[in-house]
């Protein structure tokens, strides 16, 4: 088989997954909707990473934070609701900040655009390697969250 062929590639996405659904804010934008029960077409932030941006309800919030916040995981699917499913632990392929690459097994958060950076403190997510996406053809981080 060539070595372009998919089935050829390491997936790192959702091993020792878990996933949670939280209500989004304003930075995730659902799908468009014209059928009734019938998400039509993905979410632009779907594939991201997503913090908890609720501050100090206690309910958290799914968005795409601001610089420095600690990552909540990534987005996974986005209803039509605004209802954000995340994968909050495990393995997931994310993009990263180029000039703020993070080192292998270094402490990774968000950066406010769905990225992740290099953090200087560790809360729970942190930079296992790099890939090629074999779907984009970007190099991405994997990221495990504990």
């Amino acid at each position: 088989m060539p070595a372009t062929d998919p089935r050829m590639a390491t997936g790192y996405d959702e091993q020792d997954a878990h996933f949670q659904t939280f209500p989004g804010d304003s930075s995730i934008t659902p799908p468009a909707f014209t059928v009734p029960g019938l998400t039509n077409s993905p979410s632009a932030q779907q594939g991201l990473a997503a913090a908890n941006v609720a501050t100090g309800t206690g309910t958290p919030l799914a968005g795409l934070g601001a610089a420095t916040n600690a990552l909540l995981g990534k987005v996974k699917a986005v209803d039509v609701d605004g209802t954000v499913t995340i994968q909050d632990r495990g393995y997931m392929t994310l993009p990263y900040v180029v000039g703020s690459a993070p080192a292998i097994n270094g402490a990774v958060d968000v950066d406010g655009t769905g990225k992740v950076q290099s953090s200087a403190t560790f809360r729970g997510s942190r930079c296992e390697g790099y890939m090629v996406d074999p779907n984009t053809g970007l190099t991405v981080c994997i990221v495990k969250r504990f």
